[in-house]
């Protein structure tokens, strides 16, 4: 588990929206991965398979 303070864990937040990797469903909180971070996991998952 990682310990990140509430601070940091919203600045990530703000560059994965700002970077098109998050959309926000609510206000409360609720995000879903776009598209774009999907297909960037998917790379990732193919790269550590190659390994």
């Amino acid at each position: 588990m990682l310990h990140f303070t509430k601070t940091k864990v919203n600045v990530i937040i703000g560059e994965l929206k700002t970077n098109g990797y998050l959309v926000q469903l609510s206000a409360r909180g609720k995000y879903s991965l776009t598209e774009k971070a999907n297909a960037e996991l998917r790379k990732m998952g193919s790269q550590e398979a190659e390994k």
